[in-house]
């Protein structure tokens, strides 16, 4: 749940999108028909991790805080999305993006990635949604509101405050990590083609 609400507020403060966490939505048997192309057996409730609308723009996501969704079933769950918000808000230009936190199993995950890519889904990472928000706080020129605005979103104000103490005291807020913690058991991916937007 807290991976959807960061991304709702990501969304919200970065890319201007009004956002929806966990809408829920109910399945029916038209939906089913248009998506699927079957005539579904009986309405059925679902929900959207997350939607963000801006003018004649959406876009529908896909959370999954340890890659484990499987690749089939998040397309079907963002397709059956897309339609809903098409029907819903009458938007017709809709992204689809799939939100990860971290993959314990890299090779099978980047096999993931391409293939999402293939069905038109963008992917995005916890990392990455961090790193891009950090950047457009260091751009204050670009978006003053984002360094002196106020927050709703307690996690997006801690990484603004977090940033403002280090850009003027210089120091690291974190305290180093302790030896024990800095064993690594194995390769994990924290981060998929990091672009700024």
């Amino acid at each position: 749940m807290a991976l959807e609400e960061f991304t709702g507020a990501y969304l919200r403060y970065v890319h201007r999108y009004v956002t929806m966490v966990h809408v829920d939505y109910l399945r029916t048997r038209e939906l089913t028909w248009r998506v699927e192309r079957r005539q579904g057996k009986r309405n059925v409730w679902s929900d959207i991790d997350v939607i963000g609308i801006r003018g004649n723009e959406a876009i529908v996501v896909s959370c999954d805080e340890n890659c484990a969704k499987k690749v089939d079933d998040i397309v079907k769950e963002l397709k059956y999305a897309e339609e809903y918000v098409r029907r819903r808000y009458n938007v017709n230009n809709i992204k689809k993006l799939y939100v990860f936190a971290i993959c314990y199993t890299p090779g099978k995950c980047e096999e993931k990635f391409r293939r999402l890519e293939k069905e038109g889904i963008e992917i995005l990472s916890f990392t990455d949604m961090i790193k891009d928000f950090i950047y457009r706080l260091r751009d204050v020129k670009r978006d003053y509101t984002l360094r002196a605005g106020k927050f709703t979103d307690p996690i997006l104000w801690v990484l603004r405050e977090i940033e403002i103490i280090r850009s003027l005291s210089r120091e690291e807020v974190f305290p180093p990590i302790e030896k024990m913690y800095r064993r690594r058991r194995r390769r994990v991916l924290i981060s998929y083609k990091y672009r700024t937007t």
